[in-house]
């Protein structure tokens, strides 16, 4: 029994105090640029590094501390590898106001051991947030004679900015970039919020492979895109090589796919520079009409045309009150037919005193399923479904990807949970033969791919736009 305990104690020992994986120190060795993918998941695995895509062209962690940058535990890391081999570039997320995650172990009712992973609140103060800046740019600038000046974009705001450094060439032959952002309101220290600090390396010329993000400054042509789009036998037709990303436990959705979107275009712009361009927040994700305007900037500032589909972002008070009354009288008209129990106003408005709310939320609760599929498919907004179904088969056939806001646990989906919340998605393909829209959730490997019958997925659409090349 004793050696039992002793032998348990070494094993705890060994788990809680084994060093966690420098990536910054492990940049400085050229031996660390030509790792093969797959034993770099494998020798790293205590650092829960695993592939975002089946692809295995990016690897990432979201596992708190489990990664350190130059001595500075890691929020996030990714690792893009090269199409001929080795690591192409690294990012490490040295500080996010979306939090960082850990992991909880357990045993679930059949004896089962599970691992979940949970989001934990980190803030840093003003001061610690720039004296962080500096601990980085003191790894980075080593042995370099001159500092590389700061360029400044303002972004939603004249308070709100994104910064960068770039070391063109540091050890090993290597590029890197620092990127941070943080609003202030002029010289208000008070008002100070921070936003993320992001390192980015790219690696040895020789391993500098041409990969799917250029750091281009102009979005690829109409005619490239458009050589990503698949047709098979089953009658899918689907855009191939839409880059993964694994939003994790944040509320990150709609920046999360907005990037993936950005980086298919070939463009370098991350899903916590969207995300501070949004307004987005950890827990309360990104209100729609917030993303729309970013989106809208973002297509700008990268020569992107941005339409909507589907969806009425710029409703007043009024014509969105008008709106969620018709939906409601259309389907109480369904249910009717269909012998389901109709909404009472009480449900969605309430009265106190002379005060009115309306709540679009708690009308949309009520609604069940596949009356809400009736009135939406065969009901008065018929003419928009297929509207919205003829646009998305026009923007797939080109090599468009859609954003799609959606409103989850109306229809069933094994292995989610069924309880009602926004969402936001990427219609990557249809099917005409099935009848079946494409898909696919920015929650990593697994998830690159996803079916739901065309009916019910424009039965759960809350909104559908998308970016594209104005260059052709």
């Amino acid at each position: 029994m004793k050696n039992f305990i002793f032998l348990l104690f070494l094993s705890i020992a060994s788990f809680s105090f084994s060093r966690p994986f420098d990536i910054g120190e492990a940049s400085e060795q050229e031996a660390f640029w030509n790792s093969d993918p797959v034993l770099f998941v494998k020798n790293n695995s205590d650092a829960y590094f695993s592939f975002t895509s089946e692809n295995r062209d990016c690897a990432d962690t979201r596992y708190y501390g489990g990664v350190l940058f130059s001595g500075l535990p890691a929020f996030e890391t990714r690792v893009y590898f090269a199409e001929g081999g080795g690591i192409s570039r690294i990012e490490v997320i040295l500080f996010t106001k979306g939090g960082a995650e850990t992991f909880e172990f357990g045993t679930d009712a059949q004896g089962r051991r599970f691992r979940r992973s949970v989001r934990i609140d980190k803030d840093i103060t003003r001061s610690g947030f720039f004296e962080l800046l500096e601990k980085v740019r003191g790894f980075l600038g080593e042995g370099s004679k001159s500092t590389p000046p700061v360029k400044t974009e303002k972004i939603k705001n004249k308070s709100a900015y994104v910064k960068s450094q770039v070391w063109k060439k540091t050890k090993n032959s290597t590029c890197a970039t620092l990127t941070w952002s943080y609003s202030q309101r002029g010289q208000d220290k008070a008002s100070f919020s921070p936003g993320f600090i992001r390192v980015s390396i790219d690696g040895p010329k020789k391993l500098s492979v041409p990969s799917k993000i250029s750091g281009a400054k102009v979005a690829k042509s109409e005619k490239k895109i458009s050589e990503n789009v698949i047709k098979d036998s089953r009658g899918d037709v689907f855009i191939d090589n839409v880059p993964m990303v694994d939003q994790g436990q944040k509320g990150y959705c709609a920046a999360a796919t907005a990037e993936r979107v950005l980086k298919y275009y070939g463009l370098d712009v991350d899903e916590h520079e969207v995300a501070e361009a949004a307004g987005t927040t950890a827990e309360g994700g990104t209100e729609i009409r917030a993303m729309k305007k970013a989106i809208e900037a973002i297509g700008k500032k990268y020569h992107l045309a941005t339409s909507v589909i589907y969806g009425d972002f710029d409703a007043d008070v009024r014509d969105r009150i008008d709106n969620i009354e018709d939906e409601v009288k259309n389907y109480n008209k369904a249910a009717k037919k269909l012998n389901f129990p109709q909404i009472e106003d009480s449900v969605y408005i309430k009265r106190t005193g002379n005060v009115i709310t309306y709540s679009p939320c708690a009308a949309r609760s009520a609604m069940k399923a596949e009356v809400l599929k009736d009135m939406k498919v065969n009901g008065p907004q018929r003419s928009k479904y297929m509207k919205f179904l003829s646009e998305v088969r026009k923007q797939i056939s080109l090599g468009v990807p859609v954003l799609w806001s959606l409103e989850l646990g109306i229809y069933p989906e094994p292995g989610l949970m069924q309880s009602r919340g926004g969402h936001m998605r990427l219609i990557i393909g249809y099917n005409d033969k099935k009848k079946e829209l494409l898909y696919s959730d920015s929650w990593g490997a697994g998830h690159e791919l996803k079916r739901m019958p065309a009916d019910w997925a424009f039965s759960v659409t809350r909104s559908a736009m998308y970016m594209k090349p104005t260059k052709r």
